[in-house]
């Protein structure tokens, strides 16, 4: 009989993962030219990287890249 082979797989958690991949949509705008472009981001990921309901954040704009940061406290 052939032996059997048996290779272990780990499996990490969804938030370890640092790259996500998106795409960049529209906000309905009523059929009228000229969409603003729009990114969604959701998933319990955001909560395991510390980012609750609720909690504001920063945009910070760099060339090529937004930076989501928490909000500080006012």
């Amino acid at each position: 009989m052939a032996k059997k082979v048996v290779h272990a797989v780990t499996h990490t958690a969804q938030a370890d993962r640092s790259d996500r991949r998106y795409i960049v949509g529209y906000v309905p705008n009523g059929g009228r030219d000229n969409p603003s472009p729009a990114i969604y981001l959701g998933g319990r990921w955001l909560e395991a990287c510390g980012f609750l309901t609720g909690q504001h954040v920063t945009v910070s704009v760099e060339p090529g890249r937004l930076v989501i940061r928490p909000a500080p406290a006012a």
